[in-house]
């Protein structure tokens, strides 16, 4: 579509006018974001779980290197001319952004669907409870997988040879991004409501079960970010606007943050790890304050009163009192000396924690 006489006028009143720094300012935050996560999940997996790392965490590492991809390739589009009016670009930059515009297309799907696959396989992994849900999460994930290749047979065979893309001979229609958009909601959903009745059916705290559900739920804020950018697609439509520089801002945000967030999402149940550190490391320090110390032994007491602590040793199991919760070991898990809980106490061949301050 031309320009009018007044979108003219208007571009020309406004020439100096840049707004790219909205775009990356707010692909900073959310890349920030995404990578604190990653570094979560990261960091559990190195030092509590006891599976190291699973094809899972392999496929949200792959799909946040691809999202920062994204990132780099849309800032990029702003020396092209991305956050200005199109009436201030050269036609040499606006064939530099038409090639920077299908490297995004590219890497998008990988990132989109590289973290959905990763919540897959977690979830067949921890919460595949039945064969019918195992049956339900192999065929999300294999709708998934279509929908990425679909998605790539899109970018490469709609415009025939490639380089018409870029110089202005052929642009994608709106009604392949509208459908693709709309399968990529529909996973959306299946992902958030899959975990809600199993995690709801928990036998566990109710505060701890809201908890759980509230992490999971914390999806749907992509989920809105994928719905978003359907309408935001068709506004900047590459073949029907004429201030498409311009107006291409929204339409990178909304594709790059949506990846960044399913990431994000993706490392969401790690979180919970955190929040039992700081917990962890606020006791101690309130304890500093407002508890008194005494030294000897104290009898086996409630696991979940920790002004009980358990020092007295038995000849075949000892309890260790971590976090409000008591845990198992056997004899032979100790040598001599080996220090077993965080307030001081030791392990003899006699059966007896020696314990030097008692928190009471």
């Amino acid at each position: 579509m031309p320009l009018t006489p007044g979108d003219i006028a208007h571009e020309e009143a406004h020439i100096n006018q840049d707004i790219s720094y909205q775009l990356i300012v707010t692909e900073v935050i959310f890349s920030i974001v995404a990578l604190a996560g990653v570094s979560i999940r990261v960091w559990v997996k190195l030092t509590k779980a006891q599976r190291p790392f699973g094809f899972d965490d392999v496929l949200v590492l792959g799909g946040f290197l691809l999202a920062i991809g994204l990132v780099i390739a849309s800032c990029m589009t702003t020396k092209y001319g991305v956050g200005k009016h199109i009436i201030a670009v050269s036609a040499s930059d606006l064939t530099s952004l038409s090639k920077l515009n299908f490297v995004v297309e590219i890497l998008y799907p990988g990132s989109i669907a590289m973290a959905k696959l990763s919540m897959v396989v977690l979830f067949s992994r921890t919460l595949a409870v039945d064969r019918g849900s195992k049956i339900f999460l192999w065929g999300l994930g294999v709708w998934i997988f279509f929908w990425a290749v679909g998605t790539y047979l899109d970018v490469f065979l709609e415009c025939r040879p490639l380089h018409s893309i870029w110089t202005a001979e052929c642009a994608p229609s709106f009604a392949t991004s509208l459908s693709t958009g709309v399968l990529n909601v529909l996973s959306d959903f299946a992902i958030l409501a899959y975990p809600q009745p199993i995690l709801w059916n928990l036998q566990m705290p109710m505060r701890r079960r809201i908890g759980l559900i509230t992490i999971f739920l914390s999806g749907l804020f992509g989920t809105a970010i994928s719905l978003a950018r359907i309408p935001i697609l068709k506004a900047s439509n590459i073949g029907g606007n004429p201030d498409l520089t311009y107006h291409l801002i929204p339409t990178y945000i909304f594709t790059v943050v949506e990846p960044l967030i399913a990431v994000s999402c993706a490392c969401a149940p790690f979180y919970l790890h955190v929040g039992r550190a700081i917990g962890a490391v606020g006791s101690s320090f309130r304890s500093l304050f407002t508890s008194t110390y005494r030294s000897g032994f104290v009898k086996t007491g409630d696991a979940e009163n920790l002004s009980a602590i358990s020092i007295t040793a038995s000849s075949q199991r000892e309890l260790q009192v971590r976090n409000n919760q008591a845990i198992e070991y056997s004899m032979s898990d100790f040598d001599h000396g080996d220090t077993i809980d965080q307030v001081g106490a030791t392990f003899t061949p006699s059966g007896i924690y020696h314990k030097q301050k008692v928190i009471v």
